[in-house]
């Protein structure tokens, strides 16, 4: 796969170029699976069974008592951490910290909660939520800052108030080599928008080499739990619930989460079985 990088993209851009790589090779990595009656964990080695989950659940839509039910019941029912998404609906920064606080009281103070602003901030209103928020114990807030702008992460990252993360829709690996130059903690690759299973894989060793954590992020948790739990011996995958009905339609039994973690599926490659009907009738045009 380096070699066809290198030959489709000679000179390294991003977007729909590696867009498109990144779903032929983890298409290839299906195959190669399916092929020999392996799941793509196992090819991979299988470092471990199963990985931590932190569940997206936080969404903006809801309002502050659904925000706190919705995490309530994600903690109740295993999951080991919460991300609530902030720097949306015109929320301002104040508001944002209220309902981080609503849901670290609901949630107590063991499980993780995350804040993500989606690159939502200028770096001053960053600042200021991470003054603001620096007593609800978030585990790290990710990607607060238009355009994962290294120069305003790594002022952020300076004033170490809370662990800054990033990455989930970076597509070059020198990107993520400058956001933990900046003092990214978390690094964020998903093999969806990376460049596939390899060029993710290769983006979380060098970040684990340099100290920083790996937590995949943006969804596809059936395609980024394999490489996490074939490669990696720590490190959360996030389960994104607004991805549940797409994981429907392409397996029969998505991972569930079991005990706060998500088993790799058993099943040769990505375990994927599409439902053909259902999927045609979500075709637009």
């Amino acid at each position: 796969m380096p070699d066809l990088m290198r030959q489709l993209n000679p000179r390294g851009m991003t977007g729909v170029v590696v867009s498109a790589l990144s779903a032929l090779d983890i298409a290839l990595w299906d195959l190669a699976g399916s092929r020999a009656g392996k799941s793509v964990a196992a090819l991979l080695g299988v470092a471990r069974p199963s990985a931590p989950v932190d569940v997206t659940c936080g969404f903006p839509a809801l309002d502050t008592d659904a925000l706190v039910a919705a995490c309530a019941a994600e903690v109740a029912a295993g999951a080991q951490g919460v991300k609530v998404l902030v720097a949306a609906k015109g929320r301002s920064v104040a508001e944002d910290i209220a309902r981080l606080a609503a849901v670290r009281a609901a949630i107590g103070d063991g499980p993780a909660l995350i804040a993500d602003a989606n690159c939502g901030w200028d770096v001053e209103a960053a600042l200021a939520f991470a003054r603001g928020a620096a007593g609800v114990g978030l585990s790290f807030l990710e990607e607060p800052v238009r355009g994962n702008d290294r120069h305003a992460l790594a002022a952020l990252a300076t004033e170490r108030i809370v662990p800054l993360g990033a990455g989930q829709m970076e597509q070059n690996a020198d990107r993520f080599a400058l956001l933990a130059e900046a003092g990214v903690r978390v690094i964020q690759p998903n093999a969806v928008f990376a460049g596939g299973i390899g060029a993710a894989l290769a983006v979380a060793k060098d970040a684990a080499v340099q100290g920083c954590a790996v937590s995949p992020a943006g969804g596809w948790d059936i395609v980024n739990l394999q490489w996490m739990c074939g490669a990696m011996t720590g490190g959360s995958v996030e389960l994104h619930r607004a991805q549940a009905r797409i994981a429907r339609l392409l397996m029969e039994r998505p991972p569930e989460m079991t005990e706060g973690r998500l088993v790799v599926p058993d099943a040769p490659g990505l375990g994927l079985n599409p439902d053909e009907a259902a999927l045609a009738a979500c075709r637009v045009g």
